[in-house]
């Protein structure tokens, strides 16, 4: 969003990134990141908990395939 304090930069990186993942199929949301043990995320529907709890079983099982995240990483790995 316009109000977001990000760098006109990074906003552009992350559009990239997921317009990169739609692309191929998948979602931001399957991103991890293996240094980060825990995240904090907003919910404001009960199609977004559906969501959430969805990639959550996903991500306990395979998550993101590696080639997709190292080309994201590559798209991020800039800014």
């Amino acid at each position: 969003p316009q109000w977001h304090p990000a760098s006109p930069e990074i906003k552009s990186a992350c559009k990239a990134a997921v317009v990169h993942c739609k692309s191929k199929g998948e979602k931001t949301t399957k991103l991890s990141n293996k240094e980060i043990s825990s995240v904090f995320v907003g919910m404001g529907s009960v199609s977004q908990v559906e969501e959430n709890v969805a990639v959550f079983g996903e991500l306990e099982g395979l998550g993101m395939d590696q080639e997709t995240l190292s080309e994201v990483e590559a798209i991020l790995e800039p800014v």
